[in-house]
This record gives C-alpha cells, structure tokens and sequence, in this order.
C-alpha cells in the first residue's frame, strides 16, 4: 500500500495553477486577436463603397461617350448606367446592406447614403464616412 501512495507521487502531470496560467494567457491572446479584427469590417465596407462608386462614375462615362448629343456628366440618366445599347456598363446597379448607391443627374455625380441614415456626400470621400 505504501508503495502504491509512493507510486501516484511520482506521477508527472501539470498542476491546477499551471492550467490556469495557460488558460489565462490563451484568453489575453484571444482577446487582442478579436478587437485587432473588429476595425477590419469597417474598412472593408469603405474600400467596397470606393469601388461601387468608381465602377458607376465609370459606367456614366462610358454613356457620355457613346450617348449622341451628351455634352457633361449631367446628360446621363440614371437607367441608362444598366443598358448596355446606351453604354452602360454595369448589369445592375450596385447594392449592400451598409449603404445605397444613387446616381445624380443634376449633379453627375454619385450620392452615396447609409441605409439607415442620411445622404453623406458624393463620390469616394462619401464612403470614408460610413460607420
């Protein structure tokens, strides 16, 4: 019997305190790599509002250059960004679930809103401001 109490001394195996030390250390390290990828959506989000509005700033001016009789930005119609017989080059109007994208004929240009907010602004810069 006393051999058999020797015997679990000398068994090696980690102590509670050692658990808990790595245990803590995995849950700082956890936490810095969850609020290092929070900030990430956000960009995310602003760098695909840049695009959506390039490919329609693009779209127009590939309208103005094939719609006879267009002289400025202002001479495109909203509808005519879809038709490819006009120039158009998107198939569908770009959309998400952060922002809505319109385009502006008084303006030429686009007015980028959040969907549940106010218009922010037009063109790039717009999408900067979306949080």
């Amino acid at each position: 019997m006393i051999e058999r109490l020797q015997a679990k001394r000398n068994e090696e195996g980690f102590t509670l305190i050692e658990l808990l030390i790595v245990i803590i250390v995995l849950g700082i390290l956890a936490a810095i790599v969850v609020f290092a990828v929070a900030g990430t959506k956000k960009d995310a989000v602003a760098s695909t509002c840049k695009t959506d509005v390039k490919s329609i700033e693009l779209s127009a001016e590939s309208v103005l250059a094939k719609k006879p009789g267009a002289v400025a930005l202002t001479d495109v119609a909203p509808g005519d960004l879809t038709l490819a017989a006009n120039g158009g080059l998107l198939k569908a109007m770009p959309a998400s679930t952060n922002y809505i994208l319109a385009w502006n004929q008084t303006t030429g240009k686009v007015d980028v809103s959040k969907t549940t907010g106010p218009v922010l602004g037009q063109g790039t810069d717009a999408c900067a401001l979306l949080g």
